[in-house]
């Protein structure tokens, strides 16, 4: 009689579940390829290689290193080649689209002189880009770090968790940056820890969905009480950066990437934080400026349309929200250009690039 009870609840629980999965995406991608970080809150779990992530012949592969590459990286860079750094959130990691379609891996494609690490990760806070990278600096030698950022990065500072994990932020004492918050606490550990022979239970994955529902309707932590406490260590955190890349011998540009939200008008705060970086002298790629030029009809093919999407994409949270295969390719159109205009790397957009881009979906 109490199995054939246990029996019931779980079928009817799973019942349940598929009816909530009706209503929409209820995960976020990460949630399949990475693992709790005590340091940075989450990381790419190293080694694992997802066939058809994103849909058909769009794989995610995460090497042995915890970078999103087919292949492992040396620390020294191969002879006649400029390694490239790319240091971003879940844009730069490539969100939607194969291995193959990233910005990154287009960026390296534009010359055989280049060389580019993808150190992209979904949910990323540009504090966090700045601990996975101060991690990582002196394992590999290069020439150019790329930070690159959306808006969202800048706000997601001010919270100790994002969505329901939790997360370091910063805090500058004595013109110096701290790292608070650590070690992040583990979302899923003790009877919540997914690993467990009973997390596979229906019952159990709806008494997770409703504690997880819960934990959202809490307002995160504000960390900053003002947005020029905001700022001050958003420029802390580039002048660490840029510390740290100069004692590699390579030079750091900032790369503001666009998203849909900068169709509209300037937020005051970003239009002050990139006079302050002209200031500093960083080499600062403002690609929100090159989207606002765009007609309507490109801007939509630059983010992946949520009603053509492939069903493995309808799972994940703000899949609508990122770049196409086309709109990795402009980006890496704009990133190129601005990195020869600097002098970072020689050459000229091929013309074929160009058709490419023309083409792209």
């Amino acid at each position: 009689m109490g199995l054939m009870v246990f029996v019931a609840v779980d079928i009817c629980a799973r019942i349940l579940l598929i009816v909530a999965a009706s209503f929409g995406p209820c995960i976020f991608a990460e949630n399949i390829h990475c693992r709790h970080d005590p340091i940075l809150g989450w990381s790419h779990i190293p080694g694992i290689s997802i066939p058809n992530m994103y849909g058909p012949d769009k794989d995610l592969t995460i090497n042995s290193q915890g970078f999103r590459a087919k292949h492992d990286f040396t620390r020294l860079v191969e002879s006649g080649k400029t390694r490239i750094i790319c240091l971003g959130d879940s844009f730069t990691l490539g969100y939607g689209v194969g291995d193959d379609e990233t910005f990154s891996s287009n960026l390296e494609a534009s010359s055989p002189g280049l060389e580019v690490l993808n150190m992209g990760q979904g949910g990323y806070g540009l504090d966090q880009m700045y601990l996975w990278y101060r991690m990582e600096w002196s394992k590999y030698s290069h020439k150019i770090l790329l930070v690159c950022f959306i808006d969202a990065d800048i706000s997601r500072m001010n919270a100790d968790r994002f969505d329901i994990y939790a997360k370091p932020w910063m805090q500058v004492e004595a013109q110096r940056l701290h790292p608070m918050n650590i070690p992040a606490p583990d979302f899923n550990q003790g009877f919540w820890d997914k690993t467990a022979w009973w997390s596979g239970l229906g019952a159990v994955q709806v008494a997770a969905r409703v504690r997880e529902s819960l934990i959202r309707r809490e307002t995160p932590k504000g960390i900053y009480q003002t947005q020029t406490e905001l700022l001050k260590t958003v420029l802390s955190i580039f002048g660490e950066l840029d510390a740290l890349a100069k004692s590699q011998d390579a030079t750091m540009a900032i790369v503001r990437l666009p998203t849909a939200g900068n169709v509209e008008v300037e937020i005051p705060f970003y239009t002050i934080l990139g006079k302050e970086i002209e200031v500093t002298g960083y080499p600062y790629f403002d690609l929100v400026q090159d989207f606002r030029q765009l007609d309507g009809y490109t801007i939509n093919r630059m983010f992946i349309d949520e009603n053509t999407a492939p069903k493995e994409l309808l799972r994940f949270k703000g899949m609508g929200a990122h770049y196409s295969p086309f709109g990795h390719s402009l980006v890496t159109k704009w990133i190129y250009g601005d990195l020869i205009k600097e002098n970072l790397v020689q050459g000229k957009i091929p013309d074929e690039r160009l058709t490419y881009i023309a083409q792209g979906s």
